[in-house]
């Protein structure tokens, strides 16, 4: 049975109106539902939770479902670049990466300039989806990973 089939492992780790984050210890994978609107105190937060997470229990796989979450703002772009992805790369845990991207406009280009801003640094595979199953198929593709990483 498949990830998309059963979710009967998946743990609740951080549950807000901004955010929800669950782990899924079968696949190492944690994933944040972006629900609307964080501040820059909530948006902080809950990433700073989800990296403490990832480095604690080696995760390997991050889902980011970004499609209902509104403007990043640029104080937090910027946090994001130059403190917390550096931190995320440096815990040399995550494999890969997989979003499904934002309908606001405004949050998409923020993320194109965090992603493009830290894309040469990554030691992990980056992928955009536009539904879930193909994000997942990517995500869990094993073949794949072993011809790409040799």
């Amino acid at each position: 049975m498949s990830w998309n089939e059963d979710r009967t492992d998946e743990q609740l780790l951080f549950h807000e109106p901004f955010l929800k984050i669950t782990y899924h210890p079968g696949q190492r994978m944690i994933v944040l539902r972006w629900t609307t609107y964080a501040t820059g105190t909530d948006y902080r937060r809950g990433l700073e939770f989800a990296l403490d997470f990832v480095r604690r229990n080696k995760v390997t796989y991050w889902l980011a479902d970004l499609r209902h979450m509104s403007a990043i703002l640029q104080p937090e772009e910027k946090w994001t670049n130059e403190d917390w992805f550096p931190r995320l790369i440096q815990a040399g845990v995550l494999r890969k990466m997989a979003l499904l991207p934002s309908s606001d406009f405004f949050n998409q280009m923020s993320v194109d300039r965090i992603m493009d801003h830290s894309a040469g640094a990554f030691t992990f595979q980056v992928g955009y989806f536009r539904t879930e199953e193909e994000l997942l198929a990517w995500l869990f593709d094993r073949k794949a990973e072993e011809v790409e990483l040799g």
